[in-house]
């Protein structure tokens, strides 16, 4: 099963400005930057005080040679609601709901913190199924 998108009904003006305000936050209010490996379950996470950029030196996820795919992303500050944002790239879909799943688990448990929402890179909402 692939992640729900939700696209905000909204102008391309406005769409465009969402956009960029997902990204922009993500970037200008990170608290913490991460990388997570789909083949290992592994999953990498620096506070930005430590980190401010995904090739830091401190990440060893990306050097190494048996972690095959790799999705990284972002926690930040929106007016005081932490929230995540996951690059994603759709032309090889490597997150699932079992994925999304783990990293969003993984990520609390490292940064203690709950999400007040999951965005993409583009600005769409990703919904994450609720095991009832």
């Amino acid at each position: 099963m692939y992640l729900k998108l939700v696209e905000h009904l909204i102008s391309l003006k406005e769409k465009d400005i969402f956009m960029e305000s997902v990204y922009s936050k993500a970037h200008s209010n990170a608290l913490f930057i991460w990388w997570y490996s789909v083949k290992l379950d592994e999953l990498e996470c620096f506070p930005r005080s430590e980190v401010d950029l995904h090739t830091c030196e401190k990440f060893t996820l990306p050097r190494r040679n048996d972690v095959g795919e790799l999705i990284k992303g972002r926690v930040y500050d929106d007016e005081g609601k932490p929230k995540l944002m996951i690059y994603c790239d759709y032309s090889k879909p490597l997150i699932n709901q079992v994925v999304l799943q783990r990293i969003v688990l993984k990520l609390q448990s490292a940064t203690n913190l709950d999400f007040y929402a999951i965005d993409d890179n583009e600005g769409k909402e990703i919904i994450l199924e609720k095991k009832i």
